[in-house]
């Protein structure tokens, strides 16, 4: 028995046209300021005491019975300068610490 269809796509090997290596963060490198912020009515603000180009900020809220997220709420600066980070909590009455790590996005 003949065959009538042929499936070319069995045959057939596709590779990626541009192959491209891992970039990996380093977190030990790229880690400028970790700190500790006092909110009061669910609002923080603290300025940098490095300069940094573009900043990445990771927030979370201190201990277990804190019960509320917390957030960037702004970062206002220049590249190359120091930069003025405000954090933000959805409970308007929240008075507490938070972590913030501060880090070099580019460096």
């Amino acid at each position: 028995m003949a065959r009538n269809q042929i499936n070319l796509n069995r045959f057939r090997k596709i590779y990626p046209q541009i192959r491209k290596s891992p970039e990996y963060w380093i977190k030990d490198a790229h880690i400028r300021e970790v700190k500790e912020l006092q909110m009061s009515a669910g609002v923080g603000t603290f300025t940098t005491g490095v300069t940094l180009n573009s900043p990445i900020v990771i927030a979370s809220a201190k201990g277990t019975d804190s019960n509320v997220n917390v957030w960037v709420y702004n970062t206002i600066g220049t590249p190359g300068s120091t930069w003025q980070i405000q954090i933000a909590a959805s409970d308007t009455s929240y008075d507490g610490f938070v972590h913030v790590v501060v880090a070099e996005g580019n460096p």
